[in-house]
């Protein structure tokens, strides 16, 4: 997404580069999306009710925002990037100083509801409208890989943008975190862990038919913490479809005791969905 300052802005060159020195051509973008900053970071909330208690400033850059109905914030409407925050937002109002004030929203969409006590003050605030994205494929063995971007205007030259480092970690392969962690306890204290997977394609509920799965296969791990610290980790946990549909692990009081707790008293755990391209997807977190 790339917008201009100006009104006559013609559009930019996407340029990529692995050294600083040699950079291609990814694309050209001749769309100006509605990008600018967040003056107030957002307060925590909770992603499966309607945040009507917080409010957002933003000063844009280009472009406009604007009010849409409650129907059209559930089809997904008014999309943006707050940081790293997935929100919508129902109501825009402009300030006196030309300043939106955006509030009624939605908080952690697609998978991002880790990241909402995450704001800092001033954060890139960018609409996610469709139709001025450009989507791009890369080569997988660019993740993990520090590479540097340059957007420069169309009759530019290269030399006169700074370029930006950026690495691609593929948030966007990694597995939505695993939800419903739910424990229960035997007579001897052996605990048996499970939850329920969400998918990051096609994942809407719809009657009578399961939620797909857009990894290769399910496979999970699972962390179990002690003082912050990991001192067991469960690997390759695979449902069985036969008798017991949803993952699960059993951690018995044995091994609870060998990790140094008392059998009974709360754990941590953390589950994490594997990805068979980026590995470990967003953690589901519970004190069981």
């Amino acid at each position: 997404a790339v917008c201009g300052y100006g009104t006559n802005w013609s559009g930019a060159v996407i340029l990529q580069s692995s050294d600083g020195m040699a950079f291609n051509a990814l694309t050209t973008l001749f769309d100006c999306t509605t990008i600018g900053t967040s003056l107030r970071g957002l307060s925590d909330s909770e992603s499966w009710v309607m945040d009507d208690k917080n409010t957002l400033t933003v000063q844009l850059f280009s472009g406009v925002l604007e009010s849409i109905t409650c129907e059209q914030l559930l089809q997904g409407d008014n999309l943006a990037c707050v940081g790293e925050e997935l929100i919508q937002f129902q109501d825009a109002v402009l300030n006196n100083n030309g300043d939106m004030v955006l509030s009624t929203l939605v908080r952690g969409r697609l998978g991002t509801e880790h990241k909402i006590n995450q704001h800092q003050t001033v954060e890139p605030f960018v609409l996610l409208n469709r139709n001025l994205l450009e989507h791009i494929q890369v080569d997988n063995s660019i993740i993990g890989q520090s590479q540097i971007f340059k957007a420069v205007t169309l009759g530019m030259l290269a030399s006169s943008v700074v370029g930006d480092k950026f690495c691609f970690k593929a948030k966007g392969l990694m597995p939505f975190a695993p939800v419903h962690l739910s424990a229960t306890r035997s007579t001897n204290y052996s605990l048996t862990l499970t939850w329920k997977r969400r998918n990051r394609i096609d994942g809407q509920w719809r009657d009578l038919v399961d939620v797909p799965m857009s990894e290769s296969f399910e496979v999970y791990e699972v962390d179990i913490i002690r003082n912050s610290q990991v001192v067991k980790t469960f690997s390759d946990v695979r449902p069985n479809s036969s008798n017991t549909p949803n993952p699960r692990i059993i951690y018995y009081a044995s091994e609870q005791s060998a990790d140094g707790f008392t059998p009974g008293q709360s754990i941590e755990v953390v589950v994490y969905q594997l990805s068979v391209v980026v590995g470990r997807g967003f953690p589901g977190r519970a004190v069981v």
